[in-house]
């Protein structure tokens, strides 16, 4: 109060004898009143308005002398801060900043190439094409191609550039809640890695070929929060020399293979399935919030020939967990569960740890044994997202613990393997686009793209 008083009798105009106020006034009214007040229609300001418009900006001047704005004094608060932000600094850089500015560049509008309005002319005839980052283990990138001119019927085929593909010819139809598809494919997996069985397997890869067929039915019923599946199908494995290549050993050269089931006779199966989900969760703004679980059971029968039974079993639970509108911690715990008589699991039918969805730091099929248990931690921050809210992308922060074993209660302290990370993720509102990630073990570092691109 004493401050405004002082600058009120500072800037207060002169009130004596004389022309004083009225020549102030004319002067005022005449020339230096703003152009605003000299637009407006009606009859002049008074003396007494002037007066007052003259104090009013007198005292913003001075006061913007005085304290100008957004220049506070430095408090206890800002010192204490300044080694966490030099220490966030190139994290922030990193993770928000640098990613902020490339998305904003790459979604600039812009017209349409000749590419991209001949492939959307493909779409319009039912022919997509796209890429994909992988197809399997080890693919490398892939070129894809659907065909869906005959709803509900689709044919799908890709081929990577390390020789794996996939083919499938199938249709999907749905009536209500009820969802149910049926058909046929035949997949080559051309480089799959292996490194034996047990917890603690030295990191030498070797490297096979799997070809399967496989033929299906499947149907899915849907009643919010809960879905349920099942399925039956048959599939016909074949282990062979891998493609390319050449600078890794072959699992058939390099194992006992005699003493690993599944890598020199040609297996047969009559596969029985169901699963269950229930889904808690709710969608607020970009975020999923809540617990979801899903559990899958799968029986595996010997056929024609084939003297092996066993049984596959899946749990997972997820929870989300919102720290503020644009962060998010996500949790997951999974365990698989392999069970069967004797040796007549096959070798690749094994629960297996790694990859980015069991453990970031170390290679997909890194550990096999017949269970897995795997406990990850995600913490997401969104740093962008389109004016139309349809697409956001996120940076993660990733931490994980896995294990393989032949019974989870065998699993002992050494078997854990830590695996941690950062990365991007890209998601549309109800669908993840793909992310990139670089993972780090006690075996080193990793860089991954997962995703697809279409048009």
């Amino acid at each position: 109060m004493a401050l405004s008083s002082r600058v009120l009798q500072r800037f207060r105009p002169p009130t004596g004898r004389g022309p004083g106020v009225a020549c102030v006034a004319l002067w005022l009214t005449t020339v230096a009143l703003p152009a605003r007040v000299m637009a407006q229609e009606g009859p002049p300001p008074t003396a007494e308005a002037v007066a007052a418009l003259v104090r009013a900006d007198s005292v913003r001047a001075a006061m913007a002398e005085i304290r100008p704005p957004n220049r506070h004094p430095t408090d206890a608060a800002d010192v204490v801060s300044v080694p966490f932000r030099v220490i966030a600094a190139p994290f922030h850089l990193v993770l928000v900043q640098l990613p902020s500015w490339i998305i904003g560049e790459f979604t600039l509008p812009r017209p349409p190439g000749p590419l991209v309005r001949t492939i959307r002319g493909l779409r319009e005839l039912g022919i997509h094409p796209g890429v994909s980052t992988a197809i399997g283990p080890r693919s490398g990138p892939a070129g894809t191609l659907r065909f869906d001119a005959l709803d509900p019927l689709a044919l799908e085929a890709a081929y990577s550039v390390r020789g794996s593909q996939r083919y499938w010819l199938g249709g999907r139809t749905e009536a209500g809640k009820l969802r149910v598809e049926a058909g046929t494919g035949w997949r080559r997996d051309a480089q799959v890695a292996f490194y034996g069985i047990g917890p603690s397997t030295p990191d030498d890869l070797t490297l096979y070929r799997r070809e399967t067929l496989d033929i299906g039915l499947g149907g899915e019923f849907t009643s919010a929060p809960l879905r349920l599946r099942a399925d039956i199908g048959y599939e016909d494995n074949l282990i062979r020399e891998p493609i390319g290549g050449a600078d890794e050993p072959s699992l058939l050269e390099s194992f006992d293979v005699d003493g690993l089931f599944g890598a020199t006779e040609r297996l047969r199966y009559v596969r029985f399935g169901a699963g269950a989900e229930l889904d808690l969760t709710r969608r607020v703004g970009f975020q999923d919030r809540g617990v979801r679980l899903r559990t899958r059971a799968t029986r595996f029968k010997g056929v024609t020939g084939t003297d092996s039974d066993f049984h596959k079993l899946r749990l997972e639970a997820h929870g989300l967990a919102p720290l503020n509108s644009r962060q998010l911690l996500a949790l997951r715990a999974r365990a698989d569960l392999t069970r069967g008589s004797g040796g007549s699991v096959p070798f690749y039918h094994l629960a297996e740890l790694g990859g980015e969805e069991t453990a970031i730091g170390f290679p997909d099929t890194r550990f096999r044994d017949l269970d897995m248990v795997s406990l990850i931690a995600e913490w997401r921050y969104e740093i962008w997202r389109d004016i139309h809210n349809g697409v956001r992308v996120e940076s993660f922060v990733y931490i994980g613990e896995g294990a393989v074993g032949p019974r989870l209660l065998k699993v002992s302290t050494d078997d854990w393997r830590a695996s941690y990370g950062f990365g991007f993720r890209a998601a549309r509102t109800q669908a993840l686009l793909g992310l990139a990630f670089l993972g780090f073990s006690e075996e080193g570092a990793r860089f991954g793209v997962s995703g697809e691109w279409t048009p």
